[in-house]
């Protein structure tokens, strides 16, 4: 965990995304993760993501270094993730959202084999400091019969398709902090700050 007085001011991160979602499901983990309070505020990457070679690490690695790039001196986080389904050998994977927005949930949900084997894919960048570092996790979870959540219900919907650990962003979140604090002590007098 961080460490620091929890009176002091707190910390803003930045996340590169334009999603109140993602923003919210970020502050969400990282509150889990962190001793010290944090703010969280969105920054859009803009085309980042879809200039960048399809991929996980790609990805983050594209949106993080966007909004950094406008940011310097600020922490920026970026998240993505996907589900690579056995059945479908391993689509949509790193382009499920897009596939989503394509084809819909109702689609992809009728073509997956009940019971059958998904890994759920969480990659986290974080840029600090003039440095960029990727972690990435992945859940093994299995496809259900009968969808626990209906589209809209405000998670994920292809989450409501699998059963499982669901540790993995967590996991990323947990590295991610482990880096800043590692690299907080030699930055300390860059003016290094979470925004």
């Amino acid at each position: 965990m961080l460490t620091g007085n929890r009176t002091a001011a707190s910390f803003t991160a930045v996340v590169a995304t334009g999603n109140r979602a993602k923003i919210d499901l970020l502050r969400s983990e990282f509150a889990a993760v962190l001793a010290v309070p944090v703010k969280f505020q969105g920054r859009d990457p803009g085309e980042a993501e879809n200039r960048a070679e399809v991929g996980y690490l790609p990805a983050v690695r594209a949106k993080v270094g966007a909004v950094a790039a406008q940011l310097p001196g600020a922490i920026v986080v970026a998240h993505d993730s996907g589900f690579e389904f056995a059945c479908l050998d391993d689509a949509p994977g790193p382009l499920t959202a897009r596939y989503l927005s394509e084809h819909g949930f109702d689609v992809l949900a009728a073509r997956l084999v009940p019971d059958s084997d998904v890994q759920v894919v969480h990659a986290v960048a974080i840029a600090w400091n003039g440095a960029v570092h990727t972690f990435r996790h992945a859940d093994e979870r299995r496809v259900v019969a009968e969808p626990t959540a209906q589209p809209g219900s405000g998670s994920l919907p292809v989450a409501a398709l699998t059963r499982g650990p669901r540790v993995a962003l967590r996991r990323c979140v947990k590295d991610a902090v482990a880096w800043w604090q590692s690299t907080r002590p030699e930055a300390e007098g860059s003016g290094g700050r979470w925004a």
